[in-house]
């Protein structure tokens, strides 16, 4: 039933569009509540997780939706009797827990969504090496969001001796590659990626993504942004939204105040629908407020109040790395606008969050600070 109904809902949406796929969903749920049978109750519970899915993917169901579908979803595996760790449709638990977690993560609450997780495991009965290997995977992403590196790498180096799917294994390996980066092993990093090469030769997007592991090691390495640069121009491959939209933060987290002039402005790229920069949720929202703070015609009291936005909301963006991009831009432009305590206190933040990525051996994650630490410091003091 679940693959049927699956298939149903993407032809649907392929036809109709994304709106059309949730109204659809609505009516049929509250058709079955009418007729509560219990293969009702279990195509209803497939329902409310595909809503909820794309509403991890799309963004498109307000809080108290997301509330009601994920009651339901429980109520409804109650209503069918379905036990945690004892039926043999407990994975069901599992996949409720999951989204719970990935609606945290989505949130910026990342112990919390690693506490759903481990919950969702615990209620359910994990048995192939397959599902294993992706929990592991899952947990791992988990970690280097919270900056654990050390505990992620090993759940990633666990999840590839259990992966069979070159899918899974593919997910793992830039996982590791950017955990790696993350570390400042560098060689370490570069060796996996020459090791990936042939495997990935048949996965397009698995490709773009090492190729652009390798452009973000060079950068760490020399400070110089050039090659991520020439990715993103618009003839070239990674001319696209997520990856222009991380570049923008690259360049305006770099002391090259030129660069910020050659970069076409947000507003441009929005209007280019191949891009679809406001799928990218917070972090491109986060983007526009930045870009905005460089506009000589908006008065600087009104820049320092839509700021505040970035510094309340940064965390709900996932990746390690994407924090420290958004805290280091944030501070070139306090440092420019002669805020010299938060320009001082947000590098603070910045440096606290690479200090606990690299246990305590480093202060700089993405090496473009050298020459913030002691001027800042000098200028405060």
């Amino acid at each position: 039933m679940k693959e049927e109904l699956k298939r149903t809902l993407d032809q649907f949406q392929s036809r109709h569009g994304l709106k059309k796929r949730m109204a659809f969903i609505r009516s049929e749920l509250k058709r079955l509540h009418q007729n509560p049978q219990s293969e009702d109750r279990m195509r209803a519970f497939i329902l409310a997780v595909s809503a909820l899915n794309s509403h991890l993917r799309e963004d498109c169901l307000d809080e108290s939706e997301v509330k009601q579908l994920l009651d339901l979803a429980a109520s409804l595996l109650t209503l069918e009797g379905i036990k945690p760790r004892t039926s043999r449709l407990s994975y069901l638990h599992w996949e409720l827990h999951y989204i719970r977690s990935q609606l945290d993560n989505k949130a910026g609450r990342h112990l919390s969504a690693l506490w759903d997780y481990e919950t969702g495991l615990h209620l359910a009965k994990i048995q192939s090496n397959q599902r294993k290997a992706f929990d592991l995977l899952t947990q791992g992403r988990s970690l280097m969001g919270l900056g654990l590196l050390d505990a992620a790498l090993e759940c990633l180096d666990e999840a590839e001796s259990l992966a069979e799917h070159i899918e899974y294994r593919s997910h793992i390996k830039i996982s590791k590659i950017r955990c790696l980066r993350f570390m400042h092993q560098y060689n370490s990093a570069e060796a996996l990626c020459a090791a990936s090469e042939e495997e990935f030769s048949e996965r397009p997007r698995m490709r773009l993504e090492l190729r652009w592991e390798r452009a973000c090691l060079v950068t760490m390495q020399s400070g110089k942004i050039n090659e991520l640069v020439n990715l993103c121009r618009r003839d070239q491959s990674h001319y696209q939204g997520g990856y222009v939209l991380e570049l923008f933060y690259w360049i305006y987290a770099h002391r090259d105040e030129s660069l910020r002039s050659q970069q076409s402005k947000l507003s441009t790229l929005a209007r280019k629908k191949s891009l679809q920069l406001s799928r990218y949720g917070i972090f491109y929202r986060l983007a526009v407020e930045l870009e905005k703070a460089w506009d000589p015609d908006v008065s600087y009291t009104i820049k320092i109040q839509q700021l505040k936005r970035v510094i309340d909301q940064y965390t709900q963006v996932f990746d390690l790395d994407k924090k420290a991009l958004i805290l280091l831009a944030l501070v070139r432009w306090l440092q420019f606008s002669q805020n010299k305590r938060l320009a001082y206190v947000v590098f603070a933040e910045y440096e606290s969050l690479s200090l606990r990525a690299s246990g305590g051996q480093c202060s700089d994650l993405l090496c473009l600070a050298s020459d913030l630490k002691s001027k800042l410091r000098s200028n405060y003091s």
